[in-house]
């Protein structure tokens, strides 16, 4: 596992499949598509709740497109 981008999708963080100990940057954004109504949103929300045990706090989350859904985090 490397250092990822900025953007970095909530099934990455979920798998565990991300390091962010390395992480150059102050935010993150983390997406999913939102294939049922909600299951995106709740998704964003598991990788965000897992992002905070590691220094990051959500700071927002938004929709585009009606079909992806945003979460982006800050660095403690």
């Amino acid at each position: 596992m490397s250092a990822p981008d900025a953007v970095i999708t909530a099934a990455a963080v979920l798998e565990n499949k991300v390091d962010l100990r390395a992480y150059p940057y102050r935010y993150l954004s983390v997406y999913t598509y939102n294939k049922f109504r909600g299951d995106g949103v709740r998704q964003v929300l598991a990788a965000a709740e897992v992002l905070s045990h590691q220094g990051f706090d959500l700071v927002n989350i938004s929709e585009f497109s009606g079909n992806q859904i945003y979460a982006i985090m800050c660095r403690r």
